[in-house]
């Protein structure tokens, strides 16, 4: 028996080890995760879960196939009573939470059928008789899921009118992707020394607006041990708050401004413990995060002048720049039309925290002339101080595209150097610049300047020498109390002194000065803004007007309204005049067609609020907010569906005679039967909705009116 006994204690060592498996309630940090899990506790207080389900609970890492939860540290607490078991998991074993520094773009929503149009309309006449008018235009609409744009201006004199094209593009976004395509008038990008020139036909490439994640911003990482909240601070303004949480996380600081920025995260968690993390950043938009690029493409015929329709020789030109760490950003461009060719080389050195240095290099080929030029420069910003500087020189047969167009002498060789300091409420900097022309002629100034900003009263001053001459400006201002304001300058060859000021929708002015007066009143309406002038100038008088808004010619029919540079909304309220409507801040009232217009951000989802109480008593809507989201350059559109629970007495009418005889009418969901005399009564309707009419003889339909008469009985006409 001894010997019996013998060989079995090892077995029951395993047993009193393992223990027996049962089936347990498993909660984690608190959290009930599986409510039966047939698991193995230990005589030491251990558990021993399979790695699948640890990794169906969320956790991540290098788990064992049976894992014992006190080999990782995870706190063990059995409840045998209630068959629970509570584990305290640390953080390092969560997901990663990765909060972004900006919000992701959405895709736009269909955009409606229609065209807007800002415009500038001004008119000037003289007390001699002569006059002129002047309609400056922005013509925009969706085509082939993009946006056409068609710019210009219609001039008008007595001698006759022109109309001077200005630019004709159709633009596409592939926000995905951070994608945009071109056709029509395009414009070649900046890079180092090189200048943007128009062209006539197509470019493809990266859009910054569709990115954002094209920056290196601050990163501050860690693990939260339980529930934690993050406030995020930027140069002492907070920007935001975060919730957390228990585990790793990862957070992107955002809205970074050029120059030294100081961010800090203040972490709290459940148990008020706090912890602040802080760190300086330099930030410059030259420089991109590691990793991200740019680039584009771009081709099509030169144009020659920045109007009109000359254009001539075919060209080609691309750019791409890439991050390739923290602090450095290479790139290159190339432009190339018939002989002539460059290629072009930039860097973007930030310096820690000490500011960022460019360089760039540009090799060109012209006429069998080979030439090269350079420039280089320095900027470091901060809260109080600014420093820049700037060297550029350019060879005499250096060739660039935009050349063709420019015109006269260029500059060959420039100098800039400036120091700014800044203390509220006050401001002194010191600058000087040196230019060389092609023609060799020259230029030099060397100014000081200030500026005290006070709460109701400004004053700026400069004094400058050139060369030949010396001079001085002085302006002050003078807030009186909220809505007027004076102002004076003056200068070693100009004096003026003006008034200025508004009283509700209404702004004027009166101004006086060595060549002239003037005076003036403006008008602030939702059609525009409406403005008069008249100026005496050398013994003349004349009068001008301006009016500057928008059109939508389209769905809802003709809306005018103030001038919509950015994306909007065109907004329905079916059938309901004058319903309230608001969306960021901006209100607006629906036309007598139901519709109205509301500015909003491109590819960015919206909450378009409507008013309820300014609808009609009998009116039902089931949605008091509706989401939207505009592409860029225009518009989406948003429908809040509207009903009415009025009654409605009709009878129909088919071929000129009254539907009568045994039958029912469906409106809708809505049956109800005819009457012997063909009256049809609806206790609830929705105007402009089909009804049809079924009976022994006749089956036909009708349109409900949208517009009821006073009449108590309607009559439809059935087809």
């Amino acid at each position: 028996m001894a010997w019996r006994a013998f060989a079995l204690a090892p077995l029951l060592w395993c047993s009193n080890s393992y223990g027996a498996e049962s089936i347990y309630a498993i909660a984690i940090n608190g959290k009930t995760v599986d409510e039966a899990l047939l698991a193995t506790t230990t005589e030491d207080g251990d558990l021993l879960v399979p790695s699948d389900k640890l990794k169906s609970y969320g956790l991540v890492g290098d788990f064992a196939s049976i894992q014992s939860m006190k080999a990782l540290g995870v706190g063990v607490e059995v409840n045998g009573e209630k068959q629970l078991v509570a584990l305290t998991v640390p953080g390092k074993y969560f997901k990663p939470q990765v909060v972004g520094s900006a919000d992701a773009l959405v895709e736009a929503d269909p955009a409606p059928k229609g065209i807007l149009i800002n415009q500038d309309l001004a008119v000037i006449r003289s007390s001699r008789g002569d006059w002129a008018a002047s309609w400056g235009y922005d013509m925009r609409t969706g085509l082939a899921g993009g946006v056409l744009i068609n710019t210009g201006q219609l001039n008008v004199q007595p001698g006759g009118s022109t109309n001077t094209r200005g630019l004709t593009t159709w633009t596409k976004d592939y926000i995905m992707k951070g994608l945009s395509v071109e056709i029509g008038d395009v414009f070649t990008p900046t890079l180092g020394i090189t200048s943007t020139s128009n062209l006539l036909g197509f470019k493809v490439g990266t859009e910054r607006e569709l990115r954002g994640d094209l920056y290196p911003v601050p990163v501050i990482a860690g693990i939260a041990d339980s529930r934690t909240t993050a406030e995020i601070y930027l140069n002492n303004e907070r920007q935001r708050q975060l919730n957390l949480d228990q585990g790793p996380y990862s957070i992107e600081q955002g809205s970074m401004l050029n120059g030294l920025n100081s961010s800090s995260v203040v972490l709290r968690d459940q148990f008020g413990r706090e912890q602040i993390i802080q760190s300086d950043f330099y930030f410059t938009n030259r420089a991109l995060r590691p990793g991200a690029s740019e680039w584009s493409l771009t081709g099509g015929m030169s144009r020659y002048g920045s109007i009109g329709n000359d254009y001539r020789d075919l060209a080609l030109v691309g750019f791409y720049r890439r991050g390739v760490s923290s602090f450095l950003t290479l790139g290159s461009s190339a432009q190339m039309m018939g002989q002539n060719a460059n290629l072009g080389l930039d860097a973007t050195v930030v310096l820690g925290t000490a500011g960022a240095l460019t360089l760039s290099s540009l090799a060109s080929q012209s006429g069998g002339q080979n030439a090269l030029s350079y420039s280089a420069g320095y900027s470091f910003q901060t809260r109080n101080w600014s420093v820049n500087a700037q060297t550029r020189k350019r060879a005499p047969d250096s060739w660039q595209l935009s050349d063709q167009w420019r015109g006269g002498s260029v500059i060959t060789k420039s100098n800039l150097a400036s120091l700014s300091y800044t203390h509220r409420p006050f401001q002194v900097g010191l600058s000087w610049s040196s230019n060389t022309y092609s023609t060799g002629a020259q230029n030099e100034r060397l100014s000081l300047t200030g500026r005290y900003s006070g709460a109701k009263s400004t004053l700026s001053a400069q004094l400058y020498r050139d060369r030949d001459e010396s001079g001085f400006y002085v302006f002050y201002t003078r807030q009186f109390g909220t809505r007027q304001r004076g102002s004076v300058s003056f200068s070693d060859e100009h004096r003026s002194v003006a008034l200025n000021g508004r009283a509700g929708k209404i702004n004027y002015g009166l101004g006086t000065s060595d060549t002239g007066s003037y005076a003036n009143a403006g008008l602030d309406t939702r059609a525009g803004r409406f403005q008069a002038q008249s100026t005496m100038r050398d013994g003349q008088t004349s009068l001008s007007g301006r009016y500057e808004g928008s059109v939508w010619l389209g769905e809802g029919g003709a809306l005018i309204g103030r001038t919509l540079n950015r994306s909007f909304a065109l907004v329905e309220v079916a059938n309901t005049t004058n319903a309230k409507l608001n969306a960021n801040g901006s209100r607006q009232v629906t036309n007598k067609r139901g519709y109205a217009l509301f500015p909003l951000s491109a590819y960015r989802t919206s909450n378009v609020g409507l008013d309820v109480s300014s609808l009609p008593l009998d009116a039902q809507v089931n949605e008091r907010t509706q989401t939207t989201t505009p592409p860029r350059l225009f518009g989406s559109k948003v429908t809040f569906p509207i009903s009415y629970t009025k009654p409605l007495e009709l009878r129909a009418m088919f071929q000129g005679k009254i539907v009568r005889g045994s039958g029912v009418a469906v409106a809708d969901d809505l049956e109800v039967p005819i009457a012997d005399d063909g009256r049809i009564f609806l206790p609830t309707y929705k105007p402009g909705r089909s009804i049809t009419i079924k009976t022994d003889s006749v089956t036909c339909s009708g349109v409900l009116p949208i517009d009821k008469d006073d009449k108590d009985l309607e009559e439809i006409e059935c087809e």
